[in-house]
């Protein structure tokens, strides 16, 4: 029993570790997008098609 129960402890702290990793990487992607079109909104029509 105390097998089973380690198991499925482990299980949950993988999950939770997956779950903390994903968030992180899709939270740096949108950081990534958010700052990408800070500096597009900053350039003009001319300097954004050179």
């Amino acid at each position: 029993m105390r097998f089973a129960v380690r198991a499925n402890m482990s299980v949950r702290i993988a999950c939770t570790v997956t779950g903390i990793s994903d968030f992180n990487n899709k939270q740096t992607g949108y950081q990534a997008a958010l700052q990408s079109y800070a500096k597009v909104q900053q350039l003009s029509l001319f300097e954004y098609m050179r």
